[in-house]
């Protein structure tokens, strides 16, 4: 009976792979994890940032670089994507982070567009899927850095 053991043992795996890899998103992943991203780094800073920089993978700023953010009626891009995490952002609920967003949400997008509170940088890493994204709000930070998975947030840093 050990081969019913070993299959028990890969179908575990196996199901374990899957719930790990299949969670809801409301729309493209990359944008979602960066505005996950800046919805984190905002809950731990305790307010709008008047900076923000986010150091990207190169797989990262070629997928979102013409990508539509979810829930913003056709914005694109790493900037959009930090800056709805930021002001319509909700981290609790992971991939679904921006379901909330209102229009007043996109009005305040657009006025921080104005103000180019974002900057982007290439991420030296061999990773496909990382990034580290830097708020700054009166002498404070909070820096999150994301890793391989949409939601894997490896480090919260604030004021190190």
């Amino acid at each position: 009976m050990k081969w019913e053991s070993d299959c028990v043992e890969k179908k575990n795996a196996i199901v374990n792979i899957i719930k790990e890899e299949l969670v809801p998103a409301l729309g493209c992943t990359e944008p979602i994890s960066v505005a996950l991203g800046a919805a984190t780094a905002k809950m731990f800073l305790g307010a709008l940032p008047d900076k923000v920089h986010i150091g990207c993978s190169g797989n990262l700023i070629k997928n979102i670089k013409c990508v539509k953010v979810p829930n913003t009626k056709g914005m694109v891009g790493i900037e959009s994507s930090v800056l709805a995490g930021l002001i319509g952002g909700n981290p609790d609920k992971a991939m679904e982070v921006l379901s909330g967003l209102t229009d007043d949400d996109l009005r305040k997008i657009n006025i921080l567009k104005e103000k180019k509170i974002v900057s982007i940088d290439l991420l030296d890493t061999p990773l496909t899927l990382h990034f580290i994204l830097r708020a700054e709000k009166n002498g404070d930070y909070v820096e999150v850095e994301i890793k391989n998975l949409h939601t894997n947030i490896v480090r919260i840093e604030k004021n190190g």
